[in-house]
This record gives C-alpha cells, sequence and structure tokens, in this order.
C-alpha cells in the first residue's frame, strides 16, 4: 500500500508544495474532521478499523482519501443508512484507495460511495452490501470529467433501478482490472452511459432483472475489451453485454454461461458496433441478437 501511495504522490497534478498528511485518528478523530480541515494535495490517511460517520467530500481540490492498511482492514460502514462516501463538486482531482465501503444505504444513487462533478481515481477499493433505489448499489459516477475504476471489487450490492454494481453517466475514462461478483436486483450489473473503455474485468455470477451483466446505452467511442463475462442471469430476449444505442468497439472478451438471454444483444438500429476476437458460448440465447 505504501508503495501505491508514492506512486499516486507522483501522478496526480497538480499538488501544493506543502501537502500534507492527516491521520486518521491519531491527529484528527474522524475521517470527515481530516477532510474538513484538508488543503489542496494533502492526503488523509486511514488507520485500520471500521468508521461509521458518512464522509462528505465537497468542493475540495486534489485530494488522497487512502486506507494505510489496505481495503481488507479499513471500513467505511453505513450501517444501512447512509452512504459511507459522498463526493460533490470537486475543484480538483480526488484519489481514493485501500478503503471497503460496505452495508450503505440510499433512496437515489451510490449505496457505498457517490462522485457528482469530481475527476476521480478509484484504486484497490471493495464495495460490499450496499444498496440504492435508483443507480448504483455499489458505486455511481455522475458527470465526473475523468473516471479511473481499477482492481475494485464490487460483491453482494443490490439496486431496484439501473445498475446493482456500478453506475457511470457521462465522462470519459477507463473501467479496469475489477471483480464484480454476486450482485443483484436491477437492471444491470454494471451500466455505462458514457464514453468508457471496460477493459480485463471479472463480470460473473449476477442477477439481473431486466438487461443483462454489461450494459451500453447512449455511449460513443467507448471500447469492451479483455473481459470475462460469465454465469450471470438477465431477462429472457436480452444479453450478457446489451448495447443500446451507442458507437463501441467490442474486442477479446470472453462471454460465457450466462442464462436468459444471448452474448452479445444489439438492441437498435441506431448502434454501431465493431466486434472482433470474442468467445462466446454456451450463452442460453444464443451468441448474438440483433
Amino acid at each position: 500500500m505504501k508503495k501505491i501511495y508514492s506512486l499516486f504522490l507522483a501522478f496526480l497534478l497538480p499538488v501544493s508544495a506543502g501537502a500534507v498528511v492527516l491521520r486518521v485518528p491519531g491527529e484528527h478523530p474522524t475521517i470527515q474532521s481530516a477532510v474538513d480541515a484538508a488543503a489542496p494535495g494533502d492526503t488523509v490517511l486511514i488507520a485500520p478499523g471500521t468508521y461509521t460517520d458518512s464522509v462528505v467530500v465537497a468542493g475540495k481540490e486534489a485530494l488522497f482519501l487512502i486506507g494505510e492498511e489496505g481495503r481488507d482492514k479499513t471500513f467505511l460502514d453505513g450501517n444501512d443508512k447512509g452512504i459511507p462516501l459522498r463526493v460533490d463538486h470537486g475543484l480538483g482531482p480526488l484519489f481514493v484507495s485501500g478503503l471497503t465501503m460496505q452495508r450503505g444505504f440510499t433512496y437515489t444513487n451510490g449505496g457505498g460511495m457517490v462522485v457528482q462533478k469530481t475527476p476521480v481515481r478509484i484504486v484497490d477499493c471493495r464495495f460490499v452490501a450496499n444498496k440504492a433505489e435508483n443507480s448504483g448499489g455499489g458505486l455511481s459516477l455522475l458527470n465526473c470529467p475523468s473516471v479511473q475504476v481499477e482492481r475494485c471489487i464490487f460483491e453482494g450490492n443490490f439496486c431496484i433501478d439501473e445498475a446493482s454494481a456500478v453506475s457511470v453517466v457521462g465522462g470519459r475514462g477507463e473501467f479496469a482490472e475489477n471483480v464484480i461478483r454476486g450482485n443483484f436486483g436491477s437492471l444491470a450489473a454494471v451500466f455505462m452511459q458514457s464514453a468508457c473503455r471496460v477493459r480485463d474485468n471479472v463480470i460473473v455470477q449476477n442477477e439481473c432483472s431486466a438487461f443483462g451483466a454489461l450494459a451500453y446505452q447512449l455511449a460513443l467511442a467507448a471500447e469492451i475489451d479483455g473481459n470475462t463475462i460469465a454465469m450471470n442471469t438477465g431477462k429472457e430476449g436480452m444479453g450478457a453485454l446489451l448495447i443500446q444505442m451507442g458507437r463501441l468497439k467490442v474486442e477479446r472478451n470472453l462471454i460465457a454461461g450466462n442464462k436468459g438471454g444471448a452474448g452479445i444483444n444489439i438492441h437498435t438500429e441506431d448502434s454501431l458496433v465493431e466486434l472482433a476476437g470474442n468467445n462466446l458460448w454456451e450463452n442460453e440465447g444464443g451468441a448474438y441478437l440483433g
């Protein structure tokens, strides 16, 4: 974790030359008090433990929020009453790493974490047993200028409407090397209405009430490559990968053993999709539909 922290201190630009580390609970009793005290470029370094205060990050510039010993030891717990981490209208990039967001709840978006209109990078985090009524049971990213979600785990999250695990609306970036497993409810496990590249993820054993495991809608210049999408359950006649109005490249994916629809469903004539090198087999509705 210290190596990752050092690498991303060098990566994020610009940061203040006088940036400091604010330690929780050593110097600040709560994560919120450390966030409130942070100046541009500062790091909030969180010791192992379970933290039940709902954290709000608003209007901050170039902030690092890091679990000192990683996601297996540092938990932001919503107690099924609120969102563990909310980020709104950041003035600069936010970097989040080494945290588990669990047991969050919201009637709107992002049961475990919601980020609005803020450049964000989320690395090596976990989202477990969170619930949302609208979108993004685990994580919701809304109109963020740039998005990077890497090496995260989404498991056991629930949503009534759009996405049980992750919803990304607007922005560009990458969703890469994540594990999305055992999420349920909603239209899809992962819902993309953005130009995000989705690569090298494992999306397995999710149960979806309507579309399928991964759904793209109104997406321009997006890429879907190198993913494993397997053993998911969706609505009959849909697909493990559903594309509904978009321009996409779909390459080198393994799509297998999914129930309730085809491997890939190109749902409307308004979609322009380039397919290459995909491996599709034993999907209940066949390989392709549309």
